[in-house]
């Protein structure tokens, strides 16, 4: 097994995606595997979502 990477303070506000106009916030309510998340919605509906990888 290799090592994890730890990334810095700094590093993560680099890497993290803010919310823009249209976007809807929502909480992750259950990991499904690989890179899906079912996700509880701020307009009331449960999505499927996909994890971005940049």
């Amino acid at each position: 097994m290799g090592k994890k990477k730890v990334l810095s303070e700094e590093e993560m506000r680099e890497r993290m995606v803010l919310p823009v106009a249209n976007d809807v916030l929502g909480v992750a309510t259950k990991i499904l595997g690989y890179d899906r998340v079912m996700t509880k919605c701020q307009d009331g509906n449960e999505r499927l979502c996909q994890s971005e990888e940049r």
